[in-house]
């Protein structure tokens, strides 16, 4: 049973598209608009389908590439007791999630967990240990790597309280061997399921689809033209109008298919794309714009040129906004990671690295008028990038052109080294000049 059958017990009406209807090439990459996902059962089709949307795809890769661009670093909060030795086995452990023999490297695993998450609105991830004991008296166990495991092939058990694998029931995994990254949501039902972002606009759009094929009826009836509308003047008195009307109803009944639809108060207009294609060009559109809001993605940024449609703002602004999201995303990734070291004694914590969307021309010019103005010494403005201090950095500017300083022991004005400059300056240009006027220059 194809698309179309399905969708005709659901939908009011379905008609046949013209032959360019963009009927079919919403179909296509909406598509996923009319299913459904039951995470308990592993029906991920929702997810599957909507992957292949453009917009989708894009919007991940953004939100993954990101976060993969900026790297993560090995923190410890108390900088005095560094532990390196702890502190380079994490950064092999994430750098090696299965190990060096392994093909899997952080890049492809940090695609995989964070992909699972903004699409389906879960990832877990599998902690492994190495279990050893120490003077044959107590047991340990050491994190040795982490592995993904899909979310259609576990289930919530309400029995023991655990997550476990749907096909074998008998394999469950302790609180400790399973990290869960998924957005809470509020109803009891399915309450350990993250909430997905396509779930939230999947409704939506289908009911907009769904109220566009009701009005695609009147394209249908006999007496309209789905290319030309035939408008009037607003000021025409009703009765012309009414009229007007008449005619053109009578004049339908002869010609199937061949009158326009009348509109007051606008002008004529006949256009080489249907009514129809025309309305669904403007619900992909619409659709597009509701899938990079769910996911805070710029247009820019998913390659989309035409921002003006897509919001308003400065560059600046849609910058620290998406940041903003980023650093979000990024707490909430860390707290489940950092959750599971802490279970393990490590006082060490996994961070993602910021986003610098700093304007450098723009900050060096603030920087500028502080210097100037006498805010900040230029030493100041040195030690925030990192350079060594300079011996006359710490006289604020406003004073260094000023010649003279008040002395501190007897409260006289003294001369400071600017003026000896200028006298200097000024000497060297009168002898100069001398020296020209009796050479000829």
């Amino acid at each position: 049973m194809g698309l179309r059958d399905k969708l005709r017990g659901i939908l009011p009406v379905v008609r046949k598209p013209e032959y360019n209807s963009n009927f079919s090439e919403f179909v296509s990459n909406y598509g996923w608009i009319f299913s459904s996902a039951n995470k308990n059962e592993g029906d991920y089709r929702l997810y599957e389908l909507a992957e292949n949307n453009v917009y989708v795809y894009r919007s991940i890769e953004v939100i993954s590439d990101t976060l993969l661009i900026n790297g993560f670093k090995i923190n410890n909060p108390d900088d005095e007791r560094v532990n390196f030795e702890r502190t380079n086995y994490l950064y092999n452990l994430f750098n090696n999630p299965q190990g060096y023999s392994s093909e899997l490297s952080y890049a492809m695993f940090h695609k995989q967990y964070v992909k699972s998450y903004e699409l389906t609105g879960d990832s877990f991830i599998e902690v492994n240990y190495e279990n050893f004991n120490w003077d044959n008296d107590d047991y340990y166990k050491v994190i040795n790597g982490f592995n993904f495991v899909p979310g259609d092939l576990l289930r919530w058990f309400e029995d023991t309280g655990q997550w476990g694998y749907r096909t074998q029931p008998s394999i469950r995994y302790e609180p400790d061997e399973l990290i869960h990254i998924y957005d809470p949501q509020i109803k009891l039902k399915d309450l350990k399921w993250g909430v997905s972002k396509l779930e939230k606009i999947r409704l939506p759009i289908y009911m907009m689809f769904k109220g566009l094929t009701h009005n695609q009826e009147l394209l249908d009836n006999d007496g309209l033209d789905p290319r030309a509308i035939l408008a009037f003047d607003k000021e025409i008195s009703n009765e012309t109008f009414e009229a007007e009307l008449e005619r053109l109803s009578e004049m339908s009944k002869h010609r199937k298919k061949g009158g326009t639809l009348a509109v007051k108060g606008a002008s004529f207009q006949s256009s080489s794309v249907t009514n129809q294609d025309m309305d669904f060009i403007s619900l992909m559109n619409l659709s597009r714009d509701m899938i990079l809001s769910a996911y805070g993605v710029q247009p820019g940024k998913a390659g989309i040129r035409e921002t003006a449609s897509l919001g308003t703002g400065t560059g600046e602004s849609q910058d620290k906004d998406f940041k903003d999201m980023m650093k979000a995303k990024a707490t909430l990734i860390e707290g489940c990671f950092n959750k599971c070291l802490g279970r393990n004694g490590f006082e060490e914590l996994f961070q993602f690295n910021e986003m610098d969307i700093e304007d450098k021309l723009k900050r060096s010019q603030i920087e500028t008028n502080q210097i100037n103005s006498g805010v900040r010494t230029i030493n100041e403005v040195r030690k925030t990038y990192g350079w060594e201090p300079v011996i006359w950095g710490d006289t604020p500017v406003n004073m260094m052109n000023d010649p003279y300083t008040t002395d501190t022991n007897d409260g006289g004005v003294v001369m400071d080294d600017s003026l000896k400059r200028y006298e200097n300056n000024l000497n060297r240009a009168k002898w100069l000049d001398y020296w020209s006027d009796n050479n000829g220059w």
